[in-house]
């Protein structure tokens, strides 16, 4: 093994032109890829941020007394569905809802105390956001509960797009895979091509395929490695300074929190290139060297 990666390398700098085009054709590949995975995961991370922010709120009767308040609590919470609940009294609901009214708050002034025309709740999170309808179901039954609201419109449609941007995010990676994987199987090609009188030479002194094979199979990793390295750092840098532009306040939009963390991206994405790379780059090779031991 190691008298194979040592020629590996003797390899690879003695075709040196051939193997930097081999190494920028898997940068190219992976950055376009790259950038394509950044938005997916950006996508999916804000998505299942504001899933895991939907809630029930279960609205009280006025008349409910502290027994009942209890008893709707401990039958929400045996509820396998049930995340959290927390207790949201009347003049909690009135305070937070000023706050919606901002400088404007001063418009609910003379509504606190007896006057006060909001109910108390339970904010309700679950478990799994695709079973609020359940959860729903469940809540709106127990005695003493006035009413139940969960925004059931905007859940489902978040819930479809959701479903739409996974598949869609799936049928692009396979196409820019399939193109990626072309686009270095050729270059690769052509450095298979360089050396086709030494598989020859090889094959006639009795050779076996993949003896003949097995170098150009580390070859290829090697190249792959090196190339998902480059692209792993471009991406890395580049994500590192749009965050920090968007954070900074560069693009006028407070959507900083909603950005992935570049640790959170950087380690999906160095995971997946590592074995990526590896994988194109021996497939490359394995495809290109075919034609040339068939002697």
């Amino acid at each position: 093994m190691k008298v194979f990666i040592r020629d590996s390398f003797q390899n690879i700098k003695r075709n040196s032109l051939m193997s930097v085009a081999s190494i920028l054709s898997v940068v190219a590949a992976l950055i376009i890829i790259g950038v394509f995975l950044v938005f997916a995961l950006n996508l999916n991370f804000m998505t299942n941020e504001i899933e895991n922010n939907l809630e029930l709120k279960v609205y009280l009767n006025d008349d409910v007394t502290d027994k009942q308040r209890s008893d709707i609590k401990s039958a929400i919470q045996s509820n396998s569905l049930c995340k959290s609940i927390t207790f949201e009294s009347k003049d909690d609901a009135l305070t937070n809802f000023k706050q919606d009214f901002g400088e404007k708050s001063y418009l609910l002034n003379g509504y606190e105390g007896k006057n006060n025309p909001l109910p108390a709740s339970f904010i309700v999170k679950v478990t799994d956001s695709t079973k609020l309808k359940n959860m729903y179901d469940f809540s709106k039954n127990i005695e003493g509960v006035k009413d139940v609201v969960y925004g059931e419109e905007v859940v489902d449609n978040l819930l479809k797009f959701n479903d739409m941007a996974s598949v869609a995010c799936i049928v692009i990676f396979i196409v820019l895979s399939i193109v990626s994987i072309f686009i270095i199987y050729n270059t690769i090609k052509l450095t298979v091509y360089a050396r086709r009188n030494d598989i020859t030479v090889m094959k006639y002194v009795g050779a076996t395929d993949w003896y003949i094979r097995f170098p150009f199979l580390i070859e290829g990793s090697i190249l792959g490695l090196l190339g998902s390295s480059v692209a792993i750092l471009i991406i890395r840098n580049i994500y590192y300074y749009v965050v920090g532009f968007i954070q900074g306040g560069g693009t006028g939009l407070s959507v900083g929190s909603s950005i992935a963390p570049p640790g959170f991206i950087m380690g999906e994405v160095t995971l997946l290139f590592i074995i990526y790379g590896i994988i194109i780059g021996a497939a490359g090779s394995a495809f290109s060297i075919r034609k040339f031991l068939d002697v």
